[in-house]
């Protein structure tokens, strides 16, 4: 499995459509190690379609990162990417939460209860439901 961190500076960065740096990492669940796999520096004005390719031509199967929009959340989601968005910290405290299944303490100040592995977008969440209540 394949997981890939938006970084800027070795921490998540804010915003998924702003960032040029992924670093990717292999993961394997049987001994629960990751291994660093590769890097993708893209060019700062490049579109967000070109940081999905990306991603997606690598096969990464999850995407952590901070805010990110609900179209490139579906154009993911369609390729079969996992996308835990609304995390900043440290690469290493990041991934060490990951693993420990504990991102919730990862989560961006005032996104409390956003976090959740987007399989459809357009699907309402149960933070959602209740807002409209």
């Amino acid at each position: 499995m394949k997981i890939s961190l938006a970084l800027y500076n070795n921490r998540v960065t804010t915003i998924f459509e702003n960032t040029c740096f992924f670093r990717i990492y292999n993961y394997d669940p049987s001994n629960h190690k990751l291994t660093e796999a590769g890097e993708i520096l893209l060019p700062r004005n490049c579109s967000y379609i070109s940081r999905i390719s990306a991603l997606i031509i690598a096969q990464v199967d999850i995407l952590i990162c901070g805010g990110i929009c609900i179209n490139c959340k579906k154009m993911f989601s369609d390729y079969g990417i996992k996308v835990l968005d609304w995390i900043h910290g440290d690469t290493e405290q990041v991934l060490k939460a990951w693993k420990e299944q504990n991102l919730q303490k990862h989560v961006m100040p005032g996104c409390t209860g956003k976090l959740h592995e987007t399989k459809n977008p357009g699907e309402e969440t149960e933070d959602i439901k209740k807002y409209k209540e």
